[in-house]
């Protein structure tokens, strides 16, 4: 919807008519082995890492007024996480907790983060993840500090793309009247789904004078659950980010954000073919980053 490009617009139409400066700047933030996992209802503990997660900002310069945008590889940021980190941003940046936006992509293979399910955990890995809880504040200050350290003239941008292929409603109604999410591929019990997807990609895409890349706030409606398993990874906004970065430059960087994608996924139930594992991230990124290319060029 063209309603998200305009939300992400609010942090630029206020800086009036003087000259925009952008910075940007991406931190790691993949937890240690060891930790709890997100994403589903039990707890598993992380084996390692196949991509790095990391929190991105974007910091927008216009005379006197600055803001922030940072997106975080994790499933969700609290209201006691996001008030933590503005305050940090706020003591590293001057920048006022108003004016940063901090949200997170929604990974299923990110750290579990919520206190209610790490009480269910054993002691030493819930020890691990209060810790990585704890520092977390302070990571995402320091990307928007090291984002507002390398502001440089830029220009905004803005389209909205349109890709149908990816995602799909994942509430059924059923021949015996009840209504059941993921039901199961081919499930000859099925009658329709009970919603609509939403494909619209909004984008808003900032480059130099010159016309060199230096990022792109990405906002797609697609839960980020395609991968599984005990490695920590970005999934799909993973491939994204790296193919713009190696067919736009390496300087551009790349935030994705989560559209409003409660009952949206990736499972198309009309054929028997497994969608799981990182070949399914990378397939969805491809597509996605694609059309992301082609609404550049309606910019």
């Amino acid at each position: 919807m063209r309603f998200r490009v305009a939300c992400a617009l609010l942090f630029i139409l206020p800086l009036g008519a003087e000259p925009l400066r952008v910075g940007r700047a991406a931190i790691k933030i993949t937890p240690p082995a060891g930790i709890p996992m997100a994403g589903y209802y039990s707890i598993r503990l992380a084996e390692g890492t196949h991509d790095d997660l990391f929190a991105k900002a974007l910091v927008l310069e216009s005379g006197e007024t600055r803001v922030a945008l940072v997106a975080c590889d994790l499933v969700n940021l609290d209201d006691a996480l996001v008030a933590s980190a503005r305050e940090a941003v706020r003591e590293a940046t001057g920048i006022t907790p108003a004016r940063v936006m901090i949200s997170a992509t929604h990974s299923h293979t990110g750290p579990l983060l919520s206190r209610r399910f790490l009480a269910t955990a054993p002691a030493a890995p819930r020890k691990l993840a209060e810790q990585y809880r704890a520092a977390l504040p302070q990571r995402i200050a320091e990307a928007v500090r090291m984002a507002a350290q390398s502001l440089t003239p830029a220009r905004a941008w803005t389209a909205t793309g349109r890709e149908e292929s990816l995602s799909f409603y994942r509430r059924f109604l059923m021949k015996d009247g009840t209504v059941r999410f993921n039901p199961g591929k081919m499930n000859p019990d099925i009658v329709q789904p009970m919603g609509s997807i939403d494909p619209d990609v909004a984008l808003a895409y900032f480059d130099a004078p010159d016309a060199r890349p230096l990022s792109a706030y990405v906002n797609f409606a697609l839960h980020l659950d395609t991968v599984g398993g005990t490695q920590f990874s970005a999934d799909y906004a993973y491939s994204v980010s790296r193919l713009l970065a190696k067919l736009k430059g390496p300087d551009m960087l790349t935030l994705f954000t989560i559209g409003a994608a409660g009952n949206i996924n990736h499972i198309d139930v009309s054929h028997k073919h497994p969608q799981k594992g990182h070949l399914e991230a990378q397939r969805i990124g491809t597509v996605l980053a694609g059309e992301v290319l082609k609404t550049i060029a309606k910019l």
